[in-house]
């Protein structure tokens, strides 16, 4: 296909074992027919900002397993079209067509596990005494 096309989403799939952490180690079987298809679309992901990480299952223990299931792939006519193409972090896949934009700051995401590293009540407590001079709603929202 000459015109420009891309394909987005969770696949829930990886390509590699670079893109996995915890758990059982990748066989090349649950990569194979993914990495297949890719390969005769003539698709290349079209990359990220943040984490390479779009998955977690939730834990904190030794059974924390984290993956890159989400993705944008495009084909050359697209990155011909679009050479500033950008994918964004994974929470939300955002393509950007120029680069030049002006950067938004991401909202503050929680992850539960944090409250098990052993520093953490330490971290809170110091960053709570930060003063910081707003509104008492900025003030807040920033802690």
């Amino acid at each position: 296909m000459s015109l420009p096309w891309m394909v987005g989403g969770d696949f829930n799939v990886i390509t590699d074992e670079e893109e996995k952490y915890g758990g059982l180690p990748v066989e090349y079987n649950e990569t194979e027919d993914f990495v297949h298809c890719i390969n005769t679309c003539q698709l290349v992901d079209l990359g990220f900002k943040g984490s390479i990480y779009t998955w977690w299952n939730g834990r904190s223990d030794t059974t924390c397993i984290f993956k890159r299931l989400d993705r944008c792939l495009g084909n050359q006519a697209l990155q011909i079209t679009f050479p500033n193409l950008q994918g964004s972090d994974h929470y939300r896949l955002i393509l950007t067509t120029r680069t030049d934009m002006r950067h938004i700051r991401k909202s503050f995401r929680f992850l539960n596990f944090w409250v098990e590293h052993e520093t953490f009540q330490q971290v809170v407590a110091d960053n709570w005494q930060e003063s910081y001079s707003s509104d008492p709603f900025f003030n807040f929202h920033n802690k």
